[in-house]
């Protein structure tokens, strides 16, 4: 059974892995591939069944992501400045029809250290990210314009990370570290009204998925007594519509909600039998089923297909050696192991 110093590190480190996107009008063309990222520091697309493994960029790369209309994929960019010197952190796009990269932001200076993370708009012309500045504990929330690629800062101080947009797309929402403790916040694009979220108060929230609509928000949070107890914590389930919040899991071990592209189905993952499995339930918190029995998911790095039969995932242990890329049925029949090896975070085409 996982530690709780892994358990909650596994909570905080999804954070980084939660990229918001959606699909208006999928493409049946590319709804079987999957993109990864690798040990060996590329990024690749691989088909459902195993096949058709495909090297994206021959530069080092992680985290990639699917826009939400499916036409670009995002990833990180690792890259010197200048020759001898360190690593830049660059937010790239990859065009997929015309496989053309461009670089839109930089994330991480040559000299910086910590997290970035960064969520799609669901219109696709938007990136929201954090960056680090001076230091480790400190980063700035910032989205940009990808036609444009003009960056606009939205906070300004203090350790903000795991950006989040919000359905219609007018405000971001994010966590803030105050006192070793992740808190939700919410701001608006042009960087007014910087607050607190009320309604997961007093709950400590960690990682959070808003349905297409905007009609329910599923997070993680743990209580102060669950913090005390060191308990990772569990899910919830909030309805703007009556201002109501549910809880959905009561095993103090469930973290990393993901919605199906309807909202009616969720997944997460759970140390509740020991090693971190995948778990499905309905929206309301019925239903709840156990997909994997390994104990080795890999810090939450996992998403529906288009068709929400199937969950893509990454197996592996906390070394992150021989992790491998699998996809298994919603029923929890079918684990299949795709033969390839991940890294850190992998995505389903819309």
């Amino acid at each position: 059974m996982p530690s709780t110093g892994e358990l909650v590190l596994i909570a905080l480190v999804s954070i980084s892995l939660l990229c918001c996107r959606d699909s208006e009008s999928p493409d049946e063309n590319n709804q079987e591939q999957i993109v990864f990222d690798s040990p060996d520091w590329y990024v690749y697309t691989i088909s459902a069944d195993g096949t058709h493994q495909t090297k994206l960029i021959d530069s080092m790369a992680r985290e990639p992501s699917y826009s939400s209309d499916g036409r670009s994929i995002a990833f990180l960019l690792y890259a010197p400045p200048r020759v001898g010197a360190g690593l830049e952190v660059w937010l790239t796009v990859l065009d997929r029809q015309t496989h053309t990269t461009k670089r839109v932001a930089l994330v991480k200076g040559e000299n910086e250290t910590g997290l970035v993370s960064y969520s799609w708009s669901r219109d696709s012309r938007r990136i929201a990210f954090n960056r680090t500045q001076g230091g480790v504990l400190h980063s700035d929330i910032c989205f940009v314009d990808l036609e444009t690629r003009e960056v606009t800062q939205v906070t300004h101080g203090g350790f903000n990370f795991g950006p989040l947009w919000s359905p219609v797309g007018n405000r971001i929402f994010f966590q803030r570290g105050l006192d070793s403790v992740a808190y939700m916040w919410s701001v608006n694009c042009d960087g007014t009204d910087c607050s607190p979220v009320p309604y997961v108060m007093p709950y400590f929230v960690q990682t959070g998925d808003w349905s297409r609509d905007g009609s329910q928000f599923v997070f993680c949070s743990y209580d102060s007594t669950q913090r005390a107890s060191g308990l990772p914590g569990d899910l919830f389930r909030y309805l703007p519509a009556s201002s109501s919040t549910y809880k959905l899991t009561s095993d103090g071990y469930s973290i990393t909600p993901r919605f199906n592209l309807q909202a009616t189905r969720l997944v997460y993952s759970s140390g509740r039998f020991g090693g971190l499995d995948l778990f499905m339930m309905n929206a309301d918190g019925t239903g709840d089923t156990r997909l994997t029995t390994h104990g080795k998911l890999y810090v939450g790095s996992y998403k529906w297909s288009p068709d929400g039969k199937r969950v893509v995932y990454i197996k592996g242990d906390y070394s992150q050696v021989g992790a491998t890329i699998h996809v298994v049925s919603v029923d929890g029949s079918g684990d299949h192991d795709l033969g390839v090896a991940a890294y850190l975070r992998c995505d389903w085409a819309p």
